[in-house]
Formats: structure tokens, C-alpha cells, sequence
């Protein structure tokens, strides 16, 4: 039978929503910490990488960072022999206590699940205020047109017909923009920012790439092609370091363009790189949404 364990403050309220899920968040190993705690150092070498495998194994569970209040279903989670477990269960469930909802949280462990919350409900914000700019960037570029042209939009299946009037439309278009785009095509049709090579911070891009998103391929290389489509999108949809922190936050939503989702056929996942995601066409995807709907 399990051993049950009778823990005081059993009264103490759990510290975060019963639902609560990793959700393909990973939690931060803190090594120098680790090996500077006292649960670590007071613990016999052979019982080490069980703490590891009970840190991991409760972030998996749910509510996440949480184990259940019984030796053998612990136990069993982590593969380990129950008599061992129950040999050493001091120094494996040292920090580990019970709450009201019967289940057992550690306080490293908690932390990481609050920081993990703290950091979703931040990148939601970045989303929701990238979708926002993203829609009123669309609307602008309509107002625009119709400034230009005095018509309302002309989709890709109803443009002018008659060469020397598209011509025409194509020269206003292109004073206004001080660049030529085809009649219909006003999602290009934006006033680019008069930003010069210099000025676009590609390094710091590149870092807060990393920072943000670790889980992809790192630049080890910022080629001139990847120059070329970061400047584009610096010009044209994110003008600013805020604005690429709130894409960088959105593309750290989707599960598919952060390697969460199975490859068919037995095939490694997709990550996306800088490149991918600076590149128009894929760019524009991501802004619509079309990787973020599983």
C-alpha cells in the first residue's frame, strides 16, 4: 500500500489555478543555484539525479509543479524503485510540502511556475497589441489608397483594364510611395520610412531574436539576405525595437513555428529561423494568423 503522509499546514492555499499547464514552456535550470542549495548538497551523490527527475517530472503535471502526496505514485513517475525512494525520501521530498489541495509544491519549483505565468500574460499583451498594429496598419494603407487614387480599394480581379489608365494609377501610386506598386497590390503601398542602412539596429534584433525566442535556430551568420528582409520589415511593418519584441512574443505563441508540433512522417519538427520569419510571404502569414490556430 502507498504511504500516505499527514504534513502540517495542510490549510495553505495552493499559489496558482488548479488549470494550470506548462503548455510547452520550459522551465529554467538554475544550476549554480541547484548546486549551492542545501537540498543539494545535503543529498548522497546516487540521489541527486532523482531530485532532477522529480523537478522535471512535476512540471509536466497538472496543475504544473506539482507532485501527488503519495510515495508510490511519485515513485512511479519518475521510474524509480519504490524501496529506494522510501530509503532516501528525506533528502528526495526535502522542500516539498502539501496544500489544501492535497497535492505537494516545492518552492523553487513554484517560482518558476509564477514566473512562467507572469512572462504568458506579458507575450499575450505583446500579441494582442502586434494584431492591433498589424490591422491598423491595413486600414492606413486602404486610407491611403484612397487618397491616392480617389477610389475605393481595387482588389487583384477588378483592376483597370485599360493600360494607359493603370499606368496612370501606377505613377500616382508610385509619388506618393516613392515606389512602384502594382494597381491592387496596397498592401506594399505604405509610405516607407526614409531609414537608411545604418540605421537599422540589426545586432540588436539578432539578440532580442535569441533572447526571446531561444528555442530557435541561433544566427550564427547575419548574411546580406537576411539583412535585406530584416530591413524590409523595418521599413515597412516594424519600425521600431517595441514592435519587434511584440512580433518575436507572437511568434513564441505558435507551437508549430517553435518546434512543438510533430514532422510527418517521422520527420524532425519545423522551427522556424530569422530568415523564415523576416522573409514578405511568410511575414504576412504569420500577421494573419495562419500558424497560430491549433
Amino acid at each position: 500500500m502507498a504511504q500516505l503522509r499527514v504534513v502540517e499546514n495542510q490549510e495553505k492555499q495552493p499559489p496558482y489555478p488548479p488549470e494550470t499547464k506548462a503548455n510547452g514552456w520550459r522551465p529554467e535550470i538554475d544550476l549554480e543555484r541547484i548546486h549551492q542549495s542545501r537540498t543539494w548538497l545535503l543529498a548522497d551523490r546516487e540521489v541527486r539525479p532523482w531530485l532532477m527527475m522529480l523537478w522535471l517530472e512535476s512540471w509536466r503535471s497538472v496543475p504544473c509543479g506539482t507532485l501527488p502526496n503519495d510515495d508510490e505514485l511519485v515513485a512511479a513517475r519518475i521510474g524509480c524503485k519504490l524501496e529506494f525512494f522510501r530509503g532516501h525520501r528525506e533528502q528526495l521530498m526535502r522542500g516539498w510540502t502539501v496544500h489544501s489541495d492535497g497535492l505537494l509544491y516545492h518552492p523553487y519549483i513554484t517560482e518558476q511556475v509564477i514566473q512562467m505565468l507572469g512572462n504568458r500574460a506579458s507575450n499575450a499583451e505583446r500579441q494582442r497589441r502586434f494584431k492591433e498594429a498589424s490591422k491598423q496598419r491595413h486600414k492606413d494603407a486602404v486610407e491611403r489608397h484612397k487618397e491616392v487614387t480617389g477610389n475605393a480599394l481595387v482588389t487583384r480581379d477588378s483592376r483597370v483594364s485599360n493600360g494607359e489608365e493603370q499606368e496612370q494609377e501606377q505613377e500616382k501610386v508610385k509619388r506618393y510611395t516613392g515606389t512602384s506598386v502594382p494597381v491592387g497590390d496596397f498592401s506594399a503601398a505604405e509610405a516607407p520610412k526614409k531609414v537608411t542602412r545604418q540605421s537599422v539596429p540589426f545586432a540588436q534584433i539578432v539578440d532580442l531574436y535569441h533572447e526571446m525566442l531561444p528555442m530557435l535556430p541561433r544566427v550564427e551568420k547575419l548574411t546580406e539576405t537576411r539583412k535585406g528582409h530584416i530591413r524590409q520589415r523595418w521599413q515597412e511593418d516594424l519600425p521600431d525595437m517595441e514592435h519587434w519584441r511584440n512580433f518575436f512574443a507572437y511568434v513564441a505563441e505558435s507551437k508549430f513555428l517553435t518546434g512543438q508540433v510533430p514532422g510527418k512522417n517521422g520527420s524532425p519538427p519545423f522551427r522556424a529561423d530569422i530568415e523564415w520569419l523576416t522573409r514578405p510571404t511568410n511575414f504576412t502569414k504569420i500577421a494573419e494568423e495562419k500558424y497560430h490556430r491549433g
